[in-house]
């Protein structure tokens, strides 16, 4: 909310500035409100005397706002005779949630990833709260099931996603976590599917580019693709991964570079680099891209390596795009560091719609 306030002035007495609260809880200068040295103007008037214009914008809370200030001259303090009441009406955008978590019964135990379903229940869960109904209309789907990780369900699934069901201001957010391997004899990414079959394995798995990234492009909406891939050693051999053409990562990315081109709203972010393994931390139930992903929205302070990450770069209690992308990059790293030593994982991302996008309310 833009403000502005009118004071009479009097050089005798310096001015030492304005405080501004809301329902009586003292507004942090700087993050509620702009520095006073960027606001204040001190003008004419036509007797000759001189006022203070004071001109700010108030990062208003949900429902009705009764702001007030005080003004300290000198060694006193003036505070306002009246309130200003504003009610703040919240615009509801659509969020729509897609989010696949493939129950690993392909491997030997001891090489199975144990958190791939909860991870796809945990995003989901992010959004369904009832602090965010007030933000967001939410539409999810969740796949974390023997039964419902098939190739044939979740393709079925996609490829019959309506345009008309979407808008352009909507937000669509895709998870996917599993294994994923590359074929040489289709030159092509696919994601393993809870029906995936050794000897046939292409019939059996996604085709990333065809069977996922395709159908999402012809959207009208933005889309966020959170790719939580690890490469296991027992679908995708090592010696694979040394080459980028035969990599989950440089595919996607080189995809999505294209369509970037064609005008695409989807932006990928990636869970490891090209030649990386995507791992998981025991200690935290999660892989380390989904860990992160709650750290994200979580807005909280984290120390990494002898510097400060905080997601909400900017404190304008939204995280945007950006913000969303920088953050996971730097806190994947850090939680691999932490809990892998030795051992390295750098997400990778291609974003092809505003920066300022906004992926998630801070409201605390």
């Amino acid at each position: 909310l833009d403000i502005i306030l009118l004071l009479d002035y009097e050089e005798d007495f310096e001015f030492g500035g304005i405080t501004l609260s809301i329902d009586g809880e003292e507004l942090k200068e700087g993050i509620d409100y702009l520095e006073d040295d960027v606001a204040i103007d001190i003008k004419e008037k036509s007797n000759g005397k001189k006022k203070l214009e004071y001109r700010n914008r108030v990062r208003l809370s949900k429902g009705t706002n009764n702001i007030s200030f005080s003004a300290v001259y000198g060694d006193r303090s003036y505070a306002s005779s009246s309130t200003l009441r504003v009610q703040k009406l919240i615009n509801k955008t659509n969020l729509h949630v897609i989010s696949i978590g493939v129950p690993d019964i392909t491997q030997d135990e001891m090489f199975r990833l144990k958190y791939t379903t909860k991870d796809a229940a945990d995003l989901v869960s992010l959004f369904e709260t009832e602090e965010l109904a007030d933000y967001f209309n939410l539409n999810y789907k969740l796949f974390n099931t023997e039964q419902t990780t098939k190739s044939s369900d979740i393709k079925s699934y996609i490829q019959n996603l309506r345009k008309d069901e979407f808008n352009p201001e909507d937000l669509l957010i895709f998870y996917i976590s599993s294994h994923a391997f590359y074929s040489e004899d289709f030159g092509s990414l696919f994601v393993s599917t809870s029906d995936y079959d050794f000897l046939n394995a292409e019939a059996s798995s996604l085709r990333f580019n065809n069977d996922i990234l395709d159908w999402l492009k012809r959207l009208p909406c933005n889309v966020l693709l959170l790719l939580d891939i690890c490469h296991s050693g027992h679908i995708l051999n090592e010696s694979d991964l040394e080459g980028s053409g035969s990599n989950a990562t440089t595919q996607i990315l080189s995809h999505l570079e294209k369509s970037k081109k064609k005008d695409s709203h989807v932006n990928v972010v990636s869970s490891s680099g090209s030649g990386e393994y995507s791992y998981e931390i025991e200690q935290l139930g999660n892989s380390a891209f989904m860990a992160a992903v709650k750290d994200a929205v979580s807005n909280q302070l984290y120390q990494c390596d002898g510097y400060e990450l905080t997601p909400d770069q900017d404190n304008n209690r939204a995280l945007q795009l950006s913000e969303f992308v920088d953050f996971i990059k730097d806190r994947v790293p850090c939680l691999i560091d932490e809990h892998k030593k030795g051992r390295k994982q750098n997400p990778n991302a291609v974003v092809t719609s505003d920066l300022d996008l906004k992926v998630y309310p801070i409201i605390h």
